[in-house]
This record gives structure tokens, sequence and C-alpha cells, in this order.
């Protein structure tokens, strides 16, 4: 039995060391590489979004940024050490439209950046992550997906506090930003 044990632990401690390997191989991965140095010190804007161009369409098309009442993201940045800020407004079924400033870390891994939220000028929702479809030149098709999960709030002194769980509706957008 105490044999027993002692392999089912090898062999835990095996696999766990496998899974650690492959994920952190996969943010060192030559594709993770490459994405990380088209986007580090940048700062974008979205220029459009697929979706329905209004109430009473059910069909998706490319609109302006400027027409979305989904979602409209007015800057996004990249620095090299890992941290992204945001100014964006997005619409929720729990809030409405609102408008906020984030700011959080970033990692890549593969085409998808993964930003989670630090601090934020209103209720952060969760975290963000970025499929990044194409980069030519200046502009960025990405699909965009929100995971609410916690909210927090400035405390008045600076500090962000965490406050409660919001919805579960997680939302993709399919969208295009410019650099600048």
């Amino acid at each position: 039995m105490r044999k027993q044990i002692l392999w089912l632990a090898a062999i835990l401690s095996f696999c766990g060391t496998i899974v650690l390997t492959s994920c952190n191989n996969e943010e060192d991965s030559q594709e993770s590489q490459d994405m990380r140095s088209k986007i580090q010190n940048t700062r974008w804007k979205m220029t459009e979004i697929y979706t329905e161009p209004d109430s009473y369409s059910s069909e998706k098309e490319w609109i302006s940024a400027g027409n979305s009442n989904h979602l409209m993201i007015y800057e996004l940045s990249f620095d090299d050490k890992g941290n992204y800020a945001s100014d964006d407004m997005h619409y929720s079924a729990v809030v409405g439209r609102n408008s906020v400033k984030h700011s959080g870390e970033y990692r890549v891994v593969g085409t998808k950046i993964y930003m989670s939220v630090r601090k934020s000028s209103y209720d952060a929702h969760g975290n963000y992550n970025l499929e990044i479809r194409s980069i030519e030149g200046d502009i960025m098709e990405a699909v965009l997906g929100w995971i609410p999960n916690l909210s927090y709030y400035d405390d008045g002194n600076g500090n962000y506090q965490q406050k409660s769980e919001l919805d579960k509706d997680n939302m993709q957008y399919l969208i295009r930003l410019k650099r600048f």
C-alpha cells in the first residue's frame, strides 16, 4: 500500500511538472514572443466592430466604432513590462452602458493576450482576452472576450477593494483596432 502511494505521488508530481512546463513553454514559444514584440509599447483605438447595425437588423456587418452601442475602446496600450491600460465603454446587462478606465497586467500566449484588471475608475469587470486574428501594418483584427468575475471599487484613497461578484455573462466582440 505504501509503495502504491509513493508511485501515485511520483506520477502526480511528474504530470504536474509536465503541465507547468507546457504552460510556461507556450508563453515562451516563438509565436508568443513574436506577438509580444508586435504589441509592446503600442497604443490602439477601436475603429470597427462586427455587429448588427441597428435594432431592426439581425444581420451582422462591420460598422464604425463610433456607431456602436455595445463597445468602444478609446485607447488600449501595452507596455514592455507586462502592464496594460484601457479607456473604454461597454454595455452590461447589470449596469447598462458605462465608461471605465482600467489597468492591470497582461501576458501573451500564442496569439492571445490575457489581461487581468487590477485598478479601475469604475467597478472593474473581471478579465479580458484579446485573440488576435491578424496584425497588418497598423490594423489589428481581434476577438475581444470579456469574462466578468469580481468587481472592485476605489475607496477614495487610491486603493481598490474587492466589492462583489457580478453577472456571469461572457461577452465576445469581433473588432478592428488602429495603432496610433
